[in-house]
């Protein structure tokens, strides 16, 4: 008799276990559905042969720069990916670049993980507010910069461009094969402009353009 008892009691816990787990994938799957896919599309039958080549170069630019969105909002999201199973769970991940909700005060939603640090990705999350403005450098406000910690643990500014040299040195190289293959001038110019300013962090002279 006491043996059945136990066994009822396991089977019990795996099935409220399994409910358990049910229910959070089922959770995470409403909130995946709250969200509507889309697929943007146009016509592109009036465009040359070299503007339909210059698209997907422009493609793989922005492609560079999701990756980049992705280092500033949480940090290589790999690992994190790779550990979970549920796929809805990893589909709002996705959506939400991280494991914080937008749309609820960046409240955590991964167990283990805690509050988004207040600066994301572009501060240390051990950095407070009073370290920062204590700080003595006129070069913490710029912004095409992060700001990191050197081997002594003292605040440093990382430009764009060094941090992030392997993704923008692609870009640059992408924007300027799109440059040979553009038929308006003007554009052209900008094409080259931008491309030297992913690799500066000098952007007035693009923007002008």
């Amino acid at each position: 008799m006491k043996k059945i008892v136990v066994l009822f009691l396991l089977v019990s816990l795996v099935a409220c276990g399994t409910q358990t787990e049910d229910k959070k994938k089922n959770l995470y799957m409403d909130k995946v559905n709250q969200f509507a896919s889309f697929t943007l599309s146009s016509d592109i039958s009036d465009l040359s042969d070299s503007q339909k080549e210059m698209l997907k170069l422009f493609f793989e630019a922005a492609d560079i720069m999701n990756e980049l969105f992705w280092i500033e909002a949480y940090g290589d999201p790999t690992p994190l990916l790779d550990t979970i199973k549920d796929e809805s769970l990893k589909s709002f991940i996705r959506i939400n670049y991280g494991p914080w909700e937008r749309l609820e005060g960046n409240a955590s939603f991964v167990k283990g993980i805690g509050p988004k640090p207040a600066g994301a990705n572009f501060y240390p999350s051990d950095m407070t507010k009073e370290e920062y403005d204590a700080w003595d450098n006129p070069e913490k406000n710029d912004q095409y910069s992060l700001i990191r910690r050197n081997n002594e643990g003292e605040l440093i500014v990382v430009p764009y461009h060094e941090a992030f040299r392997e993704q923008v040195t692609r870009a640059s190289e992408l924007l300027k094969k799109a440059a040979v293959l553009a038929e308006d001038e003007g554009f052209r110019k900008y094409l080259l402009l931008r491309a030297e300013a992913l690799l500066t962090d000098n952007y007035q002279a693009s923007d002008m353009a």
